[in-house]
Order: C-alpha cells, then sequence, then structure tokens
C-alpha cells in the first residue's frame, strides 16, 4: 500500500541553504547522488539558485531591532546561523520507471500538494519537480519576509508552535513537546488534504507493525475510502454544476425578461409617440378642412356676387340707350359680349378652385387612411410585445420551480455526505486507537481488541460494497 511522504527543514546561510538549493536546481556540484541527473521541471516561482540569491538579498537588507547595554534601540544584521530558507520535499509512492506523468491520479497530488504546501508556508520562490530519482518528488523553497519583520515562525508551524510556548524563555523539553505536537498535526493535515484523496496511508506498514495480511486490508481499505470519496466529490461537482447551470439560466432568463421589459417600455412609448402624432396629424386635416370649408364658402359668395351682377346688367340693358355712336344694336352686342366674357372668366375661376378643392380632399383622404393604418400596426406590435413579456414570465417560472426541485434532490446527497463523514472520523479514530496499540506493541491486545470490534467482518462488508449502487452509478 502506497503512504505519504513529507518532510520539512529550514537552512541558514551558515547551515548550507546555497546548497539545498544548487540541488534542488541539479546543479552538476550537488547532484552527484542521482546517477543520470536532468533539469528540474519548474512548476511555480523561478529557478531555485535564483530563489537562494533573493533569500540572501533578503537577508542582507533585514534588521533586528535590539537594546545597547546602554539602554539604546539599534538595528543590527541578522546572524549568518539564522533560519532563513524552508525546504519542503513531497514524494509521490509510485516508483518513477512505473509513473505515467498523465495519469489524473499524479496530476491530482501535485495540485493537491501544492495547493497544501502554499497554504501552510505562503507563496514558493520556487517549486521544482523531479523525475530523475527513484520516486518522483516536489522541492518547495520558500522564506519568511525578513525586511518585514516576519521571521521563520511565521511560516513554519512547528516554530510557531515553539514560540507560543514560551520562545527561548520556555524549557527546553516544552518547546520540543511542542513542535512534536505541531508537527505530528502537520503530517495529520496533509493526510486529510491530499493523501487520503488519493488512498495513501498517514504511515507505512513499519511504523505500524502490521502483518502483510493486515497491510493488504488496510490498503484495500483506504483504496475504497479514497474511491467512495471521488465519487461522492464527482457527485458534488455535477450537481454544482447542474446548479450553476439552473442559475445562469435563471439569470439569464431575467436578463431576457429585462431587456423584454425594457423594449416593451420602449415600444409603448413608440405608440404612445404615434398616438401623438396621429393626434396632431387628425387636428392638421381638421384645420385643412375648416381651410377647405371657408374657401368653399368664399366661392359660392363670389358665385353669388357674379350672378347679382349679371341680373343688374340683364336688368339695365334695356334702358340703355347709345345711338350716338355705335346705335341700339352695337350697345346691345357690347353689353352681350361683356357679360359673356365675365361669366366665362367667373366659370373658369370657379372650375380651377373645384379642381383644387377635389385634390385637397383626395391628399386628406390619403393622409386620415395613413393614419388609420399606422394606429393599427402600432396597437399588433404592442399586443406582440405583451404576448412576448407574458411568455418570458412563464420561463421564468418554471426556472424557479426546476431550482426548487434541484435543491430538493440535492438533500439526500448531503445526508449521505454527512454520513460519510461519519464513517471516515470512525474510521481514522480506529486507526489512531490501532496504531497507539501497535505503538505500545501489545499484540494480544490488538487481537482481543479487533475480536470485540468484529474489525474481520466490518472489512468484509466493505469490501463487498458498491459505492455506484448509492449514487446510481455504474
Amino acid at each position: 500500500m502506497a503512504f505519504q511522504f513529507l518532510h520539512v527543514s529550514t537552512y541558514s546561510v551558515k547551515s548550507g541553504g546555497v546548497g539545498i538549493a544548487a540541488e534542488a536546481g541539479r546543479k552538476p556540484s550537488h547532484s552527484r547522488h542521482v546517477e543520470n541527473p536532468k533539469p528540474p521541471l519548474l512548476i511555480a516561482g523561478i529557478d531555485p539558485e535564483s530563489a537562494w540569491t533573493e533569500i540572501e538579498r533578503r537577508h542582507e537588507a533585514a534588521r533586528n531591532a535590539v537594546t545597547t547595554k546602554t539602554g539604546k534601540l539599534a538595528q543590527r544584521k541578522l546572524r549568518k546561523d539564522e533560519n532563513i530558507l524552508l525546504a519542503a520535499v513531497a514524494s509521490y509512492p509510485v516508483p518513477t520507471e512505473q509513473l505515467d506523468v498523465d495519469d489524473p491520479d499524479f496530476k491530482d497530488w501535485k495540485l493537491r500538494t501544492m495547493k497544501f504546501l502554499e497554504k501552510t508556508h505562503g507563496r514558493p520562490l520556487s517549486a521544482v519537480l523531479h523525475l530523475d530519482e527513484s520516486h518522483p518528488h516536489i522541492h518547495f523553497l520558500t522564506a519568511p519576509n525578513l525586511e518585514a519583520g516576519d521571521r521563520m515562525s511565521s511560516i513554519h508551524p512547528g516554530e510557531k508552535a515553539k514560540l507560543d510556548a514560551g520562545g527561548r524563555s520556555a524549557e527546553a523539553h516544552k518547546k520540543i513537546r511542542a513542535y512534536k505536537t505541531a508537527m505530528r498535526g502537520y503530517q495529520d493535515d496533509y493526510h486529510e488534504q491530499v493523501s487520503q484523496h488519493l488512498g495513501h496511508a498517514r504511515l507505512g506498514p513499519k511504523r505500524l507493525r502490521l502483518t502483510r495480511e493486515e497491510w493488504k486490508a488496510k490498503e484495500a481499505e483506504a483504496q475504497r475510502l479514497a474511491q467512495r470519496k471521488k465519487d461522492l466529490e464527482a457527485s458534488e461537482k455535477a450537481q454544482e454544476m447542474r446548479h450553476r447551470v439552473d442559475l445562469e439560466s435563471v439569470v439569464a432568463a431575467r436578463e431576457s425578461l429585462a431587456e423584454s421589459r425594457d423594449r416593451v417600455e420602449e415600444s409603448r412609448a413608440a405608440v404612445r409617440k404615434a398616438e401623438h402624432q396621429v393626434q396632431r396629424s387628425a387636428a392638421s386635416v381638421q384645420k385643412q378642412k375648416v381651410s377647405f370649408d371657408q374657401l368653399k364658402r368664399q366661392l359660392d359668395q363670389r358665385q353669388q356676387q357674379i350672378a347679382a351682377r349679371e341680373r343688374r346688367m340683364a336688368g339695365t340693358w334695356g334702358s340703355l340707350v347709345s345711338f350716338v355712336t355705335l346705335g341700339k344694336a352695337g350697345t346691345k352686342k357690347r353689353i352681350t359680349d361683356a357679360q359673356r366674357a365675365a361669366k366665362n372668366d367667373a366659370e373658369k375661376e370657379i372650375s380651377r378652385a373645384q379642381e383644387k378643392t377635389k385634390k385637397t380632399e383626395i391628399v386628406l383622404k390619403k393622409r386620415v387612411q395613413n393614419v388609420v393604418n399606422d394606429r393599427d400596426a402600432l396597437r399588433q406590435q404592442k399586443q406582440s410585445l405583451e404576448n412576448k413579456l407574458l411568455d418570458a414570465q412563464g420561463a421564468l417560472k418554471m426556472t424557479e420551480d426546476s431550482r426548487d426541485e434541484i435543491r430538493e434532490a440535492y438533500k439526500p446527497l448531503e445526508a449521505e455526505n454527512a454520513i460519510l463523514s461519519r464513517d471516515l472520523r470512525l474510521t481514522k479514530a480506529f486507526l489512531g486507537d490501532l496504531e497507539k496499540a501497535a505503538s505500545n506493541g501489545d499484540a494480544d491486545k490488538i487481537m482481543d481488541w479487533l475480536k470485540e470490534k468484529n474489525v474481520h467482518q466490518k472489512i468484509k462488508t466493505f469490501q463487498n460494497w458498491n459505492p455506484g449502487s448509492d449514487f446510481g452509478l455504474k
């Protein structure tokens, strides 16, 4: 069974931090322990030797505030033996010659390991992957912000525990106990956040003092727990993805509804504007009609005036006597011609006025018809937009109902997750008790305890368990 390996150390200028960086960077003078050295693969930050150069610069620039014998405050350089480099090494428990770099488990291990190291120690100055030794492993190099006053206790959990225990003034055994407790918690955290997701054990068989059969059984149990946890995480991710898609659909529907509402409001404004224009056009038509009626009355009055003039001329014709120049016949002809000419002029003027009136009536009728058509078109457009708004509101209601159904379906998965978490805690407690009993070397007590707990039967039942049946998977 594979088990985890994670080691963290601190170095100073004096204790050879430069050599650790050179070995991580595969400098030939520091790679003699490797049969066929290969350039490391950079994962994050800069190359290790450049990272050490940056750490040395920080060391030179940093100062410690001290109080002199005279009571004055002074700034002094850091000592050469003060730890300024944190180097962590995490190994993947598969031989390099059997490793497939595209294996999803290996990629998952790299991602989880880097996330854990960065969360615990801060951003790396350099992180590289070595594939030229027996097992692939990551070198993680970082340093505290020395110039800002930070020291190793700000990025190293063990050093922080020693400082919290009282620092230099505390008794040595208290600092040692605090350091070991913190580092055991550090390994537990790595197992919880990284190893258990890949089926890797917290400790190896030698530390647990297990037989091969017991170790195989524990390996199978850890693999099943890891697979079950992966299935649960995959189910949760799928559920979260479906939920996110549904939320995005709701948001899109709401945005579409808002856009439809905006378009409806714009259409309503356009309808109101068009109605206003129709009202103005109707008022203009009415005004032109009044003007036309006035013109018609004026023409009727003019025609009546001409008819009255003709009657007057006809009444006076018999009394006109002009025999001096033209005689009676000439005077009569002159009056007749004058009457005829005046009548022709009046008829032409009336005809032109009537023709102009007819044209005006035709134009007004066309304008009225256009206004009516525009009003009908706007009413149809308004009705269509209102129908679309109702459809969008219905779609939003269906989306909200679907979201409620998804939430109800997610509740059994949450209950199953709680059960799995409880089983995981019980398993960890069982392994912890087993580890304590094994460390005390009391084999009879372990066997009695295993029989009492009926562990073999539980393991057999667990082996027959199919995680796919709980999640509807094959």
